[in-house]
């Protein structure tokens, strides 16, 4: 912390609130001077403003007491007592003086100044941590309604919050059991064990709470183990939060696509009524979403991670076959025969490429077929891109 911003702690506000703390059960005077020797604070407020030479000499002696006699002929101004340095973070930064013959004074001042020096260390951190929320609410604010502000600010706004923006997290809107509070749900959530410093919680107006939940960044890019690890995440949750419903939008890799993920999860939990109290995934209501025709959606918001970890998968670039095949299989309904003839392919050459779709999603076309419409989407999506890309 800077010289600036230590003496900026020491305010004549905060000195004063100090002495009002304290009560009516000290008889003596304690008066408080800032490195000036000014007096900024007084039990004695007609003393307040003016200049105390023995403080001032003490500042400037560095010395860790002053003492003055009745006899010793103060300067005017200056009664007998004790005066000690007020330090923060090994620096001075005034001094606090206990008026009366020091040595029956003496313990009550060095009384004083412990408790003043841990009353400025409580306000500065009670100020850091308004700070702190303040900068979180606006982030959130700008993370859920970006129009205003260009992605780069946004990026910004999230490292000062601490945020690594381009890190991958799911977005999660959690409903509360009936009669839980808010509060009371967040404090669950930043006291489970599996808590990230990267997640970002916020409440909803709704009085929902909002996740973007890191999970699996140690593992390779895989659609099936990042499905377990929702999984995974929410049977944990339901011992501290029973009866509550967890909507799953997709993997985002930035915060500027934050809140498209946003208002998909939003029309999850306004049209998607699950009665299983399992999580309800974005996924599986892909084409209930897109068919809505009241929303226009960003399909890059639904697939940019995906064709992002095909292309970490594959080495690098998109396999030249990989759309080709999708919508063939799509065309067919997932039919093997009727796609490979799409393809003019034999059965088994299509079986392998299925095969390495497999390994490069990490989802079973075959077996998985929750994933299908999701994956039929996709087909079109990438058959598109490539179309317009050309």
């Amino acid at each position: 912390m800077t010289a600036v911003h230590s003496l900026n702690i020491l305010s004549a506000e905060l000195a004063q609130s100090f002495l009002q703390r304290l009560g009516e059960h000290i008889e003596q005077n304690i008066n408080i001077m800032n490195q000036e020797g000014i007096i900024i604070a007084s039990r004695d407020t007609s003393r307040i403003g003016s200049y105390h030479d023995a403080a001032h000499r003490l500042i400037r002696s560095q010395s860790a007491k002053e003492e003055i006699e009745e006899q010793d002929d103060p300067a005017p101004g200056v009664k007998p007592g004790v005066n000690l340095p007020i330090q923060h973070r090994g620096e001075t930064i005034g001094v606090v003086g206990v008026t009366g013959r020091p040595a029956e004074v003496r313990s009550l001042a060095y009384a004083v100044k412990i408790s003043l020096e841990t009353f400025m260390e409580l306000e500065a951190l009670r100020d850091k941590m308004l700070r702190q929320q303040a900068g979180m609410n606006r982030f959130i604010a700008k993370l859920l309604n970006p129009e205003s502000m260009d992605d780069t600010s946004l990026h910004e706004l999230a490292r000062r919050t601490g945020y690594e923006a381009a890190l991958p997290r799911t977005a999660i809107l959690i409903t509360l059991p009936p009669g839980m509070e808010t509060e009371a749900g967040l404090r669950i959530l930043k006291e489970q064990q599996n808590r990230s410093k990267q997640d970002i919680l916020a409440a909803t107006p709704q009085g929902d709470i909002l996740l973007f939940k890191a999970l699996g960044q140690t593992k390779g890019f895989s659609l099936g183990s990042w499905e377990e690890d929702i999984t995974t995440f929410w049977r944990v949750l339901q011992h501290d939060l029973p009866a509550s419903q967890f909507y799953v939008s997709m993997k985002q890799k930035d915060v500027s696509r934050y809140h498209l993920a946003y208002r998909e999860i939003l029309w999850l939990k306004g049209h998607i009524h699950q009665t299983d109290n399992k999580p309800v995934m974005l996924y599986r209501h892909v084409m209930d979403l897109l068919t809505d025709p009241t929303l226009r959606w960003e399909l890059v918001s639904l697939f940019e991670y995906t064709l992002e970890g095909i292309i970490q998968n594959a080495g690098g670039s998109l396999p030249h076959w990989l759309s080709e095949t999708l919508l063939a299989l799509v065309r067919a309904d997932y039919a093997i025969q009727e796609a490979a003839d799409r393809l003019h392919l034999h059965r088994n050459s299509l079986a392998n490429r299925i095969k390495k779709i497999n390994d490069l999603t990490g989802i079973d076309l075959i077996t998985e077929i929750h994933w299908r419409d999701y994956f039929r989407v996709l087909a079109y999506f990438m058959n598109q891109t490539v179309h317009n890309a050309q």
